[in-house]
This record gives C-alpha cells, sequence and structure tokens, in this order.
C-alpha cells in the first residue's frame, strides 16, 4: 500500500488483509511507545513537496506547502515548485478544482528529470518493504497518489480502488475491530488441537471485548513458535481473530 498526500508517501504492507506489525518499538510525537503498530516507511513525498533545483541537483522536500497548495504552488499563482506543479507540467494530472489553474515556466526536459526523480524515491520505498525480490502488486490511495505513474520496477500492477482519494475515511468508517492473543504456553502433542481452539477462542474474546461484533469475529492469523530452550514442550503462540465494528 502507498497512500500518498500533501506532505510524505507512507508506504506499508498488508498480511491477510491487515497491516503488517512492526517488529520494533515506534515513536509518536518523538515518544517511544509499546504498542502495537503497524509497520510504516514515510518518504518526503506528496503533492505539496517543495522542489529545489541547485546547480543541476534535485532536491524533494522534506518541506511541504502542505494544505496551501493552491496558495503557493506556481501552478496557481504563488512562488514554490511543487511535486503537483511538476505533474501538471507533465501532464499525468489535472486539476479540477475551484482554484483556477496558472501555465508555468518549467521546461520539459526538467519537469522529466524530476518525475523521474520522484518515481525513484518512491519505488526505494517500496523495495525496503518487500520481504523478497518478487514482484507484488501496489495499492495506490491518498489524494496526493494522482501524481503517481501506472507501473513502477519491481511492481507486478498498480491499482487505483474506487474512492482512493478518500480511502482514509472509508478505511475508518468499516474497519474491523482485532484482538490478539501473544502467549507461551505448554503443547503437548497429543493435546495440541484442543489446546490451540482453546487460545483461538480466547483471541475472539479479546476482540469482542474491544468492541467486535460477536456473529462476526473469526481467526485471521496464527503463528506457532517452538522454543527449545525450554522445557516442558513449550510454545510461543500469537493469534489474531477480528470481526466487524458491533
Amino acid at each position: 500500500m502507498v497512500d500518498v498526500g500533501g506532505t510524505t508517501s507512507d508506504v506499508g504492507a498488508l498480511t491477510h488483509g491487515y497491516p503488517r506489525e512492526s517488529s520494533v518499538a515506534v515513536e509518536l510525537g518523538e515518544v517511544r511507545t509499546n504498542f502495537r503498530m503497524p509497520d510504516i516507511l514515510a518518504i518526503a513525498i506528496g503533492g505539496g513537496t517543495k522542489v529545489t533545483l541547485t546547480d543541476g541537483d534535485i532536491q524533494l522536500g522534506p518541506e511541504s506547502v502542505g494544505h496551501e497548495l493552491t496558495q503557493k504552488a506556481l501552478s496557481f499563482g504563488g512562488d514554490t515548485l511543487t511535486l503537483t506543479d511538476v505533474a501538471i507540467t507533465k501532464q499525468v494530472m489535472e486539476w479540477t478544482g475551484k482554484a483556477k489553474q496558472e501555465s508555468i515556466d518549467l521546461a520539459p526536459e526538467v519537469a522529466n528529470q524530476i518525475y523521474a526523480h520522484m518515481v525513484e524515491k518512491v519505488e526505494e520505498a517500496i523495495d525496503r518493504m518487500k520481504t523478497s525480490a518478487t514482484k507484488v502488486p501496489v495499492i495506490l490511495v491518498g489524494g496526493g497518489s494522482a501524481l503517481m505513474p501506472n507501473e513502477f520496477d519491481g511492481v507486478s500492477s498498480v491499482v487505483r480502488p474506487e474512492h482512493f482519494e478518500v480511502a482514509n475515511a472509508i478505511g475508518v468508517a468499516l474497519g474491523e475491530i482485532s484482538g490478539q492473543l501473544d502467549k507461551i504456553v505448554p503443547i503437548e502433542p497429543n493435546q495440541r488441537a484442543e489446546i490451540l481452539a482453546d487460545l483461538e477462542k480466547e483471541a475472539c474474546q479479546l476482540a469482542m471485548e474491544a468492541g467486535a461484533c460477536v456473529n462476526s469475529v473469526s481467526v485471521i492469523e496464527r503463528s506457532e513458535i517452538p522454543l527449545s530452550y525450554l522445557q516442558g514442550n513449550m510454545v510461543h503462540v500469537k493469534i489474531k481473530a477480528a470481526g466487524r465494528i458491533a
């Protein structure tokens, strides 16, 4: 998944329809957290990202005009070159908003160089989030994703779902509630099925306690890691259950 906004592009991976969890501590506002958080890579690529040209060197961001795009971007009479200006110059995207679009003096070859540099950064971010060299499909969402091309190196296909520009709002409205059980338990070979069934029920109960609808909860992910350094057939079990909001 690549979510492109006005300031950043957030790249993440989906596993069984849910964001892959980060294996390291995540900081929010420079505060170290100990919560389950999605594994996301953010890069300074967005519709309002400022473009700086210095002696042929191209610098993208990290500054952005953000929500002031239609006041500060060159295409709207401002004095700041942004990635939106580049995309409009290349005719990758068109502006259909209320703000009046103006023509800008940006050489096509310069626009091509800037755009190629932007695509290269996004491709690098996608590769960093992949777990193998195999080509994977990419889903583009967010209003800024209109900047992006219809193909990337290392990507099998590019998908833009219906109403992709408001995917965040749709996700909030339709997102499911999940519960995760994370335990180290002894599992005897002849009792494995029974013990795991009980643990799955416990994970489903956690999801329901978090607000999931009773009739819609199901197990979506399960992992078992035998701990050979402990006695008694100890196994590290992680089970995730999820269901619709009650």
